[in-house]
Parts: structure tokens; sequence; C-alpha cells
């Protein structure tokens, strides 16, 4: 382990903002957020999915209630440490979505559950190129704080803390830094194609993840893929959420009822 992994709570409850798990039959839905953001912006789909989806949003390291521990460095190692921790989810089939970075993180554990014969019912990605196109503007440990200010603007992504208080920038920046350079390191290599269905959505104006980086997901797995655009930019997720949370509990439900036959 490198030496930021020994600096990571192994507690189930730091990862999953304490919640325990409960005897249910809805569809299991992790969800993992961009860089730079935390558990909280999924926190509103625990109540929008419930009648249909049991939402957990995961709680990174680095961030929110993890300001003290430090933000991981690289992505294979996190899912490593998340298929451990994580554990008590995995009794069952469960379903994975990330947003940006969130979905190279859910791709990574669909893929590692599947090597482990774990059952993933679907794999939703959102805003994010398909793990074999390139990052075309990576940020690297070299990039001045300017310029991963200047892609995090960019993207549309400035924390709201950083625009309500900019005396927070110092304490946020290392996460944001740490992540995209996560992002732009990662990428897929000869790994055998996933079996369940990837739904991959995107901004119809988006111009970092055009739409041919979101069809380019169709070569990572055997199964289903499709597409959903929807107006908007990077950050569709959040403007456009009743129309998101319809698509995402239709193509979950759509899944297994297919896994079921």
């Amino acid at each position: 382990m490198r030496p930021a992994e020994h600096e990571w709570s192994r507690s189930f409850g730091a990862w999953t903002n304490g919640r325990t798990v409960v005897a249910d039959d809805r569809i299991r839905l992790l969800c993992f957020p961009h860089a730079g953001g935390g558990a909280s912006r999924f926190r509103p789909w625990i109540a929008d999915l419930a009648p249909v989806v049991d939402v957990w949003p995961i709680q990174l390291p680095g961030r929110e209630g993890r300001w003290g521990e430090p933000p991981p460095a690289d992505l294979r190692a996190l899912v490593r440490v998340l298929l451990d921790v994580l554990a008590p989810l995995f009794d069952r089939p469960v379903a994975l979505f990330g947003h940006s970075m969130g979905g190279l993180v859910a791709f990574e554990l669909a893929r590692v559950l599947e090597v482990c014969r774990r059952a993933v019912v679907c794999l939703i990605v959102s805003a994010v190129r398909a793990p074999h196109v390139p990052d075309p503007d990576p940020i690297t440990a070299r990039s001045s704080d300017d310029r991963v200010l200047a892609k995090v603007r960019a993207l549309g992504g400035m924390p709201a803390e950083v625009l309500d208080h900019p005396e927070l920038l110092p304490m946020l920046l290392p996460t944001i830094r740490a992540d995209l350079i996560m992002c732009a390191s990662f990428g897929s290599g000869t790994e055998r194609p996933l079996t369940c269905p990837i739904v991959a959505l995107g901004g119809a104006d988006d111009p970092n993840v055009p739409a041919d980086h979101l069809e380019g997901w169709s070569r990572h797995t055997t199964a289903r893929s499709v597409v959903h655009l929807y107006p908007g930019s990077h950050f569709f997720l959040f403007d456009q959420a009743d129309q998101v949370h319809r698509t995402v509990t239709a193509e979950l439900l759509g899944a297994a009822n297919r896994a079921a036959v």
C-alpha cells in the first residue's frame, strides 16, 4: 500500500456517512462523485429514488467529513480498498453510478467485482470519457495551481464552498489536484470487457466529453450499451435532476429484469 492508503479509515461508516446495511429488496446503487466533489451531491437521490432504488453515496477521502485523510492518488489502489471496506454492500448484486471522475472509479470497481465473481446489475457513467480515450487536457503533478483552477472553471465545477468562501481554496485545492491527476493517469489496457450493461449519460453542450467519447463505452461491455444526452454542459446531472432520475430508475429496472430472465 502507498502511504496514503494507510491513513484512510477502514470504518464502513466513514465511507457511507454512518449508514448501516438493512435488508431491502430495492436495487442497491453506489454513487461516486466528480473530482473535488463529495457524497453530499448525491444525498437528495436517497429520497428521490427511494421507491425503487436504494442509493448509497460513497464518501471518498480528502473531502467533506474526511478532510483529515489524504485524497486518493491511484485509482486502482482506491478500488482495492473500496472492495474491502464496502464488502457489506456486496452481499448481493449492486449497480454503480459515477459522475466525471466518479465514472472511472465506478468502472474499475465494476471490473474488479466481476473478476471476483460478484454480480453487477448495471454501470451508469456520467460526463466521463470512455477509459481507452486519452485525456485531451491532462493535469499533471507539474501543473500550476492556476492551471488546475482553470480546468475546474472550464468544467463548471468550482465547488460552492470556494465561490462562497474563497479563503477555503487552499484546503480544497490539493484534493481537486489529486483527483484530476488520478483521472488523467488512468487508462484501460487489455482487460476483458464487462458483462453488465453500461449506460452513459452526457450533456449535449459539454465540450469536454463529446458524444463520441460517450459512445466509446460500448467497447467496454459485451452487454447492452446506450447513451442518453441532456440539455446542458458538464454538470447537466444536477440541472436536469428529474430527467436523470427517471432515466436511472428506468435503466436499472430494465437491467434488473433482464438479469432475472
